[in-house]
């Protein structure tokens, strides 16, 4: 027969398989193979059975997985958040957009006409409400009058913001189109001015999307991505009054948006 003799090791008790002294009365169970374990030192207030040793277990740590790991997920990149959830114009398809430096050539278009259109559109604006007796024109005149004065204000702000240097007066055409304004009077003045208001606001609406698409520069595309729908607003406006007093209103293309909701209206 075999005795346990426990021996200190490290801070711990060692169990090992010793023979047992004749005379000495073996345990009613059989006799087990002991191997060599460790078990807690004599001071450790824990119990531990004989066979296994506790492992220390830290909260922090995560508790590692049992059996065959399951497979990483295919986790895809997530999507580019479209530009108008972050307040942003539209951004063209592989088009690079500066947040600095000089404008491009598009950039510069844009701001030198879009200062000569709101320059011309408050002075023939202002030349309407001396002219006309229509109230339908006058209420039209009132509303450009003060749409492109507040956008000029804007453009101004962001003309210095890019260093850029706005006209300081209309193109030689919309020169032209208000001497021949002045000579007119009446119902030939209200048709002549809702009729150049229609053009006008065509070209502006052309003007805005493609710096929206194609502009280079953030500042000139955001200020694009916001007058906009303002820009739209003003055409069917301006295309319900010249139709109202008359005026045949091509449907262009630019506009057909605008001649939709026009269409639709009570």
């Amino acid at each position: 027969m075999k005795k346990v003799i426990f021996t200190t090791v490290a801070g711990a008790l060692l169990l090992t398989a010793a023979p047992m002294a004749k005379g000495q009365t073996p345990a009613n169970d059989p006799p087990q193979p002991i191997s060599p374990t460790l078990i807690p030192a004599p001071n450790s207030t824990a119990p531990v059975p004989p066979t296994q040793v506790p492992v220390p277990v830290n909260p922090a740590l995560p508790t590692p997985p049992t059996g065959n790991p399951a497979p990483a997920p295919n986790v895809q990149p997530s999507a580019p958040m479209p530009d108008h959830v972050n307040n942003q114009p539209p951004m063209a398809m592989n088009h690079t957009v500066r947040t600095g430096g000089p404008l491009s050539s598009l950039d510069r278009m844009f701001m030198m006409k879009v200062s000569q259109a709101n320059l011309a559109e408050i002075q023939a604006s202002r030349l309407a409400l001396q002219k006309s007796s229509d109230y339908r024109v006058r209420e039209a005149a009132k509303m450009l009058i003060r749409e492109h004065s507040e956008a000029q204000s804007d453009l101004k702000d962001v003309a210095h913001q890019v260093s850029f240097n706005l006209p300081q007066k209309t193109d030689a055409t919309h020169q032209e189109l208000y001497r021949k304004l002045s000579r007119l009077s009446g119902s030939s003045f209200n048709k002549a001015f809702m009729s150049a208001q229609v053009k006008d606001h065509d070209a502006a609406m052309a003007l805005f999307q493609q710096e929206v698409s194609n502009g280079s520069h953030l500042n000139t595309r955001q200020f694009a991505g916001t007058y906009l729908p303002r820009i739209q607003n003003h055409t069917i406006m301006v295309k319900e009054t010249a139709s109202n007093i008359g005026v045949p209103v091509p449907r262009k293309k630019v506009a057909q948006a605008t001649w939709n909701v026009i269409d639709n209206r009570p």
